[in-house]
């Protein structure tokens, strides 16, 4: 992964294992366990000559009621120069109802949660503006770079949808192997969607940001759309 990444140019990566849901049988190791391995895995690329510099970070699943004290306790989970941001996701296919309270609670701590593939959500797929509340108290939305070519149709529209309605503030790769896309690879894509400007910023611009803990320039989310009178009369 780390050299297909060096091939297309990416130079930093930010590694977000998985936090709180446990993978087949294996037992979840300790997330203070992730930046050691971390620089393990950077003494190793140093050695082979592949210039990549890792980050470590974390992708938390939103399925503790003491979530928030976790993070407290736990402040190396979120990631950027001042430790303000900290990528979250849904441990369901929906987006739990008890999550906004923790996003709020997370930014009384001066947090700023993003919110990671929202594409995959069934509450989003059948409506896109699902999160707009949270996006306008300032939650960013991640969508994974596969999903604007997934044969999913679901989910490659959900995708274009909250590109055009402004939501989305970056692309990762979320690559698991190396087959998975990077970022760069749909840039033609994202370009052809929102524009080279905006897909710009949302490539390169807003995740230095983040990396640097800086705030991002991000643009007013397009109105909320009318519904039609089919949203609200039965068809007989």
């Amino acid at each position: 992964m780390a050299e297909k990444a060096a091939g297309l140019g990416i130079k930093r990566i930010l590694v977000t294992p998985h936090v709180g849901r446990a993978f087949g049988t294996r037992p979840e190791s300790p997330s203070r366990k992730i930046a050691v391995a971390i620089a393990q895995l950077q003494a190793d690329l140093d050695q082979s000559g592949i210039e990549i510099r890792l980050i470590p970070g974390a992708e938390l699943t939103l399925s503790s009621v003491d979530f928030v004290k976790r993070i407290i306790d736990e402040p190396w989970l979120t990631f950027g120069i001042k430790q303000r941001y900290l990528l979250v996701e849904s441990p369901l296919n929906s987006w739990p109802e008890w999550a906004d309270q923790i996003l709020f609670e997370l930014s009384l701590q001066g947090i700023i949660p993003i919110i990671a593939h929202p594409e995959r959500l069934v509450d989003v797929q059948k409506d896109p503006d699902f999160l707009r509340p949270l996006v306008e108290r300032g939650a960013l939305l991640q969508i994974t770079a596969r999903s604007l070519v997934s044969s999913q149709r679901e989910i490659k529209k959900a995708c274009r949808e909250l590109l055009k309605l402004g939501f989305v503030s970056v692309i990762a790769s979320d690559a698991h192997t190396s087959r998975h896309m990077m970022t760069c690879e749909v840039e033609s894509e994202l370009t052809a969607i929102v524009g080279e400007v905006a897909a710009q910023q949302i490539l390169v611009e807003n995740p230095r940001a983040i990396l640097a803990g800086d705030a991002l320039m991000t643009s007013s989310p397009a109105p909320l759309r009318k519904k039609g009178l089919a949203h609200f009369f039965n068809r007989s």
